[in-house]
This record gives C-alpha cells, structure tokens and sequence, in this order.
C-alpha cells in the first residue's frame, strides 16, 4: 500500500491524500466543500458539495467533474456505465451523483490509457 500524498505548502492543515494519486488541494470553504484530485494515468477528477453546487450539499449527492490530460471533458454515462465525451471546448458536470456512482466513476477513471505518456509508475 502506498503512503499518503503530503499536502503542499499553504494547503489546508492535516490535510492528505492516499496514494497513489498526484493531489491537487483545495482550502475547504463553507461554499467550497470539497476535493480534486489526478490519477497516475493524468486524468483528474473534481468532487464538490456545497451550496452553490448541483447537489444535495453533500447529504447524499455531490457535483463531479471528469477530464483527461489533454484537457478534454467527460461525463459518465450511467445507462451504460461509460464516459463520454463533452462537445469540443465545453466543460460538462455530472449532476447529484451518490456514492456509488462516484465510485463507478474513478474506476472507469483509473483504467482509462494514459493520454500524454507521462511516466507514472508503470500503470
């Protein structure tokens, strides 16, 4: 198992994230609740659940966004459990997704190739 990610300076205190993940941080704020974070393969995902954002405010939903290492946009399917990509130069967020869904989203995430060839430990 790897070690936790130490936060960079002027990121929040005590704040971590597990390995193996290059963490991007985000000081938490009552109306920026939250995390962001890139896998090895350089695609990144945002979660976010405070009131300005499309969810419940975190009781059971929070707003995701997806994209690659390019720069492109995804949002998850869920009919048929997939990302798809958004119209070229527009951003996309999905919607009150729940915790099972996040969780089908960042293992579609994790499997996805590595687009720029940015050495990442051999996945």
């Amino acid at each position: 198992m790897n070690e936790p990610i130490d936060k960079p300076e002027g990121a929040a205190e005590g704040v971590k994230c597990p390995g193996p993940t290059e963490a991007y941080y985000i000081d938490p704020e009552p109306s920026w609740p939250g995390f962001m974070f890139t896998f090895p393969n350089q695609w990144s995902v945002s979660v976010q659940w405070g009131s300005g954002h499309y969810c419940d405010q975190g009781r059971t939903t929070a707003e995701v966004a997806i994209w690659d290492a390019e720069g492109d946009w995804y949002y998850h399917d869920a009919h048929n459990n997939m990302l798809r990509v958004a119209d070229e130069g527009s951003t996309v967020i999905n919607e009150d997704v729940d915790a099972l869904r996040l969780l089908k989203i960042m293992n579609i995430m994790a499997e996805q190739p590595n687009l720029k060839g940015v050495d990442n430990g051999g996945t």
